[in-house]
């Protein structure tokens, strides 16, 4: 059991200073059972909330009122071929109060609950020696599910019904280079909608990543390089109504 006491202070947007604070307890439960020595089921319950980000506003030039959420998740765990790969699958339901969204003008509204259904699967371990693979698949659904503007069962703002990404990692097994992992991996994020009214689209993309590191003295002292969007392919990451946030480019 957590509990958390929030205080906010507002000097920005008002020109008198207003004070308000917030006292939660966030109670989370967990179960995992074994029946076997390779496999794990496992559930969770939680709840918590999201503090408001500093400078975001109201119209009104109130401070944001905190986010609060309660999830549910349950799930397998497998570790096969010798455990060299471990199988992860799970499925969650979350629920979201005054989730925070913006607008063009520069101030935000606060949905008054969301609601997040999705499947995750993934798989991490070693395909050969010196080469490891880790891949991931969400298929994630959202819906408004009260508003007071009218948009209850439309799709939350920014959240892709499809997400996946693989990466291959290669380390050297002897010789000169056996201190040096490279690694590349493919991200893909389906479109989604910028707003509650889902009036507007962000299209989908694909982008090509990739790392390399190098151990100047051993694990204590590692040199990093990485790289991302090395097509140098312009995409969208999120938006607010017809404003939009590209991801990063040459």
């Amino acid at each position: 059991v957590r509990w958390s006491r929030l205080e906010i202070e507002n000097r920005v947007a008002t020109t008198d200073e207003q004070r308000s604070s917030e006292n939660v307890v966030s109670p989370s439960v967990g179960l995992v059972v074994m029946p076997r020595n390779w496999l794990s089921l496992y559930t969770t319950f939680a709840q918590g909330f999201e503090p408001p980000t500093p400078g975001q506003y109201l119209e009104d030039g109130r401070a944001l009122a905190p986010a609060e959420h309660n999830s549910i998740e349950g799930g397998i765990k497998a570790d096969v071929l010798e455990q060299r790969i471990s199988l992860t699958g799970a499925v969650y339901r979350i629920r979201r109060t005054n989730v925070p969204e913006a607008d063009v003008r520069g101030f935000y509204r606060q949905i008054g609950e969301g609601e997040s259904r999705g499947l995750e699967l993934e798989v991490v371990g070693s395909l050969a020696r010196g080469l490891g693979l880790r891949g991931g698949y969400s298929f994630t659904t959202t819906e408004v599910s009260k508003d007071t503007s009218g948009f209850v069962g439309r799709d939350l703002p920014n959240a892709p019904r499809h997400k996946s990404e693989l990466w291959m990692r290669y380390r050297v097994p002897h010789g000169f280079f056996e201190k040096l992992m490279v690694a590349g991996g493919v991200v893909y994020v389906a479109e989604r909608f910028t707003a509650r009214d889902n009036a507007v689209v962000v299209p989908a993309f694909t982008r090509l990543d990739g790392s390399a590191s190098y151990e100047l003295a051993g694990p204590r002292l590692v040199l990093g390089l990485v790289a991302q969007n090395l097509t140098d392919r312009r995409y969208v990451t999120s938006g607010n109504g017809g404003i939009f946030f590209v991801g990063p480019t040459r």
